[in-house]
């Protein structure tokens, strides 16, 4: 998937949560959206089953901690660094409860 591509998936499951679209921008905060706790895991989940990778509590954590720090760029940012290390290291990481884990030891 190129940057685009991921940016599509983002901001198109974003106007399926949200009824006011019109903040909806690269540069949006999750505070800008107001997205709650429920839209996070919704949004998260959902990009986590099509991405077949699982954010680090982190990141889980500063989307509804600190939401005004959590722009859309960031995020697309983000899942495109989380492709290019799987694709470095050669196999994908997947976090279970606080270890991460290779795929492949499953």
């Amino acid at each position: 998937m190129t940057r685009e591509d991921i940016k599509q998936l983002v901001f198109d499951r974003i106007g399926v949560i949200l009824v006011d679209k019109a903040e909806i921008h690269e540069n949006s905060t999750f505070e800008d959206l107001k997205l709650d706790q429920d839209d996070v895991d919704e949004l998260f989940g959902y990009l986590e089953s099509r991405l077949e990778f699982v954010f680090p509590a982190p990141i889980r954590e500063r989307a509804t901690q600190a939401p005004e720090h959590m722009t859309l760029n960031f995020l697309v940012d983000f899942i495109l660094t989380m492709r290019d290390d799987r694709r470095t290291k050669g196999h994908s990481y997947v976090e279970k409860g606080n270890k991460e884990r290779r795929k492949d030891d499953r």
